[in-house]
C-alpha cells in the first residue's frame, strides 16, 4: 500500500518512511483484527494458526507482533507489491504450460513477502517439516474414551459432592442451546440491532460476566465476536471474525476431548476434568487411582488450573489450549507459548516463557477473578463494564463477599435483611452460607465455589451449627445471647 492517505485505516497516524517494524507505528487494532475487517469471509483461523509465540527462531523479514507471537503480517506485507516476476504460489502443470504459452510477464504475490511456489516460505520456519508425534505422547485419535466415565458415574458414590459441582460456573460453561434453547441468556431483538439470528445458536458458553456463542462456519463451529454481558445487560463486540471452537476454545470447556475430530466425553468441566480418567478408580474404589489435587505439591496441584487459566498453546502450535495433558502431570511438557494478558505488564509477566511465568500469570488471574472490571481470557479481550452500583469505583476495587455473591444472586442481595433477617452489615452471607469442609474436618473443601447452598449444616461447618459461632444459646430459658466479636 503506498498512498499515505490510506495509513490511517490501520495506524494512528503515519509511520516513519523507511521503517519496516512495529516500533514507529501505533495500530487501531490488533493486526488480525484489522486484516480481518476485509477478509472476513475467509476463515483465516482455520488455516494457520495465528496469535502464538513460535518455539523456534523466526527469520526477520517475518515479522512478529509487540507479544512475539504470529499474525497475518508475519507472512504477509500489506504494504508490498501485489505482483511479481516470478510465481509466488504452487502451480499446477495446467497453470505452468498456460504461463509458457502465452509468456506471461507477472504473477500475483497474495503480499506473501517471500515466494512459495514449493514451500519456501513455509520451510523458512518449518525447517524440519511437521514433526513426529513424541515419544509417550497421546494423540487422542483413538476412539471413545474408555478411560472416562463421567461426572454421573461419580454420583454414585459422591453425591453430595456432584449436587455442589452441578452448581458451579464450571458445570454450565457449555451448553446445548437447541437442546436446552433456555441457556442463552442474551436478548435478541427484531430487526437491525438484532447482531445475528438467535436461530443460529448452536451452543452457549459462560454463565456469569459473559455468553459468547457458536454458530455452524464452513468447516467447523465458529465463535462469534458478539458477546453478551450478562452483567451490564447489552451485547459487546470482541474483534470482528469468528474463531474456530475446535482450534481455540473446545479445550478448556468440554471433559476428555479428541481435538482432531471434535469429540468429547462431556460438556462443561466435569469431575475428570480436574481429577483425570475415574474408571479405575470407578472400578475398585482406590483412592490411589484417582488425581486428588489435595495430596498434590502446591505447584502440580496449580497446574490442574493454569492449564485452563493461562495463556498458551499446545506443543504443535495448532491448539490455545495444552492437548494431551493429564490433571497431576507437568504442564511445562504440554503447554507452551505463553503471552500476556490483558492487564499485565512487566510486574507481573516477564516474558521468558518459564513455568515460574505462568505460575505469575495464574496470580494474577486470581488477583482480578473477583474484580468486577477487567475479568479477560485468551479470547474475550476487552474489560468488563461494572455494574450502575459499582460506578465510580477505583478499577482495582475488589468485591466483598456479598457484591461476589450477588453477581449472581441478584434477587437475593437486593432483599438480603429479609432474606437472613439480619442487618448485612452485621451478618453477611459467608456467615452462613461457609464454605463445607473436607471428610477429615481439618480444612475448606478445595473445589471451586463449594459453599453449602440452603440451611446450613452443622457437620459440614467449623465448629458446628453456623447461628452458634455468633448466637451462643443461653443456658436458662433457651434465649439467645449475640456475642460481642464475631469469627
Amino acid at each position: 500500500m503506498s498512498d499515505p492517505a490510506k495509513c490511517p485505516d490501520c495506524h494512528e497516524g503515519t509511520p516513519q518512511r523507511g521503517r519496516d517494524d512495529y516500533l514507529s507505528v501505533t495500530f487501531k487494532d490488533s493486526i488480525v483484527n484489522l486484516c480481518s475487517r476485509c477478509h472476513q469471509g475467509e476463515h483465516l483461523r482455520e488455516e494457520h494458526p495465528l496469535e502464538i509465540r513460535p518455539e523456534t527462531a523466526v527469520p526477520g523479514d517475518l515479522h512478529l507482533d509487540d507479544a512475539y507471537t504470529i499474525t497475518c503480517a508475519t507472512c504477509h506485507d500489506p504494504h508490498g507489491s501485489h505482483e511479481a516476476a516470478r510465481p509466488y504460489l504452487p502451480q499446477t502443470a495446467r497453470e505452468r504450460l498456460l504461463a509458457a504459452l502465452t509468456r506471461r510477464a507477472s504473477y500475483p504475490t497474495r503480499f506473501l513477502r517471500r515466494p512459495n511456489p514449493a514451500g519456501e516460505l513455509c520451510l523458512a520456519c518449518h525447517q524440519a517439516g511437521i514433526p513426529a508425534a513424541a515419544e509417550g505422547e497421546r494423540t487422542a485419535g483413538a476412539p471413545g474414551f474408555p478411560d472416562y466415565v463421567g461426572s454421573e458415574r461419580c454420583k454414585e458414590c459422591h453425591e453430595e459432592v456432584w449436587k455442589q459441582w452441578r452448581l458451579t460456573l464450571h458445570a454450565r460453561n457449555y451448553r446445548d442451546a437447541k437442546q436446552d434453547p433456555s441457556a442463552i441468556r442474551g436478548v435478541f431483538t427484531e430487526g437491525d440491532s438484532q447482531p445475528f439470528p438467535k436461530a443460529d445458536v448452536l451452543r452457549t458458553v459462560g454463565e456469569h460476566w459473559t455468553q459468547r456463542y457458536l454458530v455452524q462456519g464452513k468447516k467447523e463451529l465458529m465463535v462469534v465476536p458478539d458477546t453478551w454481558s450478562i452483567q451490564a445487560g447489552e451485547w459487546l463486540k470482541e474483534g470482528s471474525f469468528n474463531r474456530p471452537w475446535l482450534k481455540y476454545c473446545a479445550g478448556c470447556h468440554v471433559t476428555a476431548l479428541n481435538p482432531f475430530d471434535g469429540s468429547f466425553n462431556e460438556m462443561g468441566t466435569g469431575c475428570e476434568g480436574c481429577h483425570g480418567p475415574g474408571r479405575r478408580h470407578a472400578e475398585s474404589s482406590d483412592q490411589t487411582e484417582i488425581v486428588n489435587p489435595a495430596v498434590l505439591v502446591e505447584s502440580r496441584r496449580d497446574m490442574i488450573c493454569e492449564s485452563c487459566h493461562t495463556a498458551g498453546h499446545d506443543r504443535s502450535g495448532s491448539f490455545r489450549y495444552p492437548v494431551g495433558y493429564l490433571p497431576g502431570e507437568d504442564l511445562t511438557r504440554w503447554y507452551r507459548g505463553l503471552v500476556p494478558k490483558p492487564g499485565q505488564d512487566v510486574s507481573n509477566y516477564k516474558g521468558d516463557n518459564t513455568y515460574e511465568d505462568r505460575h505469575r500469570q495464574f496470580l494474577f488471574w486470581i488477583s482480578r477473578v473477583n474484580i468486577l472490571v477487567g475479568v479477560t481470557c485468551d479470547v474475550c479481550s476487552a474489560d468488563r463494564r461494572a455494574s450502575a452500583e459499582m460506578e465510580g469505583k477505583n478499577p482495582e476495587y475488589r468485591l466483598t463477599p456479598d457484591e461476589m455473591c450477588g453477581t449472581c444472586h441478584r434477587e437475593i442481595k437486593k432483599g438480603q435483611r429479609q432474606h437472613s433477617g439480619h442487618d448485612p452489615a452485621v451478618a453477611g452471607c459467608v456467615d452462613c452460607h461457609v464454605p463445607l469442609l473436607n471428610e477429615s474436618r481439618t480444612a475448606y473443601s478445595i473445589h471451586d465455589h463449594k459453599f453449602q447452598f440452603g440451611p446450613p449444616r452443622p457437620e459440614h461447618v467449623a465448629g458446628g451449627d453456623p447461628c452458634e459461632s455468633c448466637h451462643e444459646r443461653a443456658r436458662a430459658g433457651g434465649r439467645s445471647a449475640k456475642r460481642q466479636t464475631r469469627r
